[in-house]
């Protein structure tokens, strides 16, 4: 994106793209990640419970569209959460989700030999493959691997070897590098 936007940029990686935590990913896009939106609603109200749920359903439809020009098996599917004894929890979950505009679908099944007693369904979401798509949208990009941040200070990250100046950063990791105020 930055890229397409004609916006200078690097990508530093401190092992290999697509290594870790991306290639074991279920890359299961979803608006619903298990029980949180009553949770959330009683949290931090209904205008910013909304405002997440449409940026999770524009990233579904924006991989939907980059899906037109890559081929990482985009595939829409439902998503489904279930208990097996917690009712009371899925009917809250079921009215958050009604209140913040999703259609919800009550399901007794699902395609696994799972019992349960009641789950719900949202339809519309995808599922995609992770390496093929980090494949897809590196090429061409100005990625460096095998290069750890060390440190960040006044504007200036350090790996072992360099220094690189920026303006805004971004840090994307499964687990912060800089886990202090204003990093994470």
């Amino acid at each position: 994106m930055l890229k397409k936007r004609n916006i200078d940029y690097v990508l530093l990686e401190e092992d290999r793209i697509g290594d870790g935590i991306s290639k074991n990913t279920t890359a299961f896009l979803t608006i619903n990640h298990d029980y949180l939106y009553n949770q959330m609603i009683g949290d931090i109200g209904l205008s910013k419970a909304k405002e997440y749920i449409s940026l999770n359903q524009n990233a579904i439809l924006e991989y939907k569209k980059l899906s037109s020009l890559y081929d990482f098996d985009f595939k829409e599917c439902s998503n489904i959460i279930f208990s097996s004894y917690d009712s009371e929890l899925l009917s809250k979950e079921k009215y958050a989700l009604e209140l913040l505009g999703v259609n919800v679908n009550e399901v007794d099944s699902i395609p696994l030999d799972i019992k349960f007693h009641k789950g719900l369904e949202i339809r519309s979401q995808a599922t995609i493959h992770p390496l093929k798509f980090i494949k897809c949208i590196s090429e061409n990009l100005n990625i460096y691997e095998h290069t750890r941040i060390e440190e960040v200070f006044n504007r200036i990250a350090y790996t072992k070897n360099h220094k690189i100046s920026f303006n805004k950063i971004v840090i994307a990791t499964n687990y912060p590098i800089i886990n202090r105020f204003g990093f994470y």
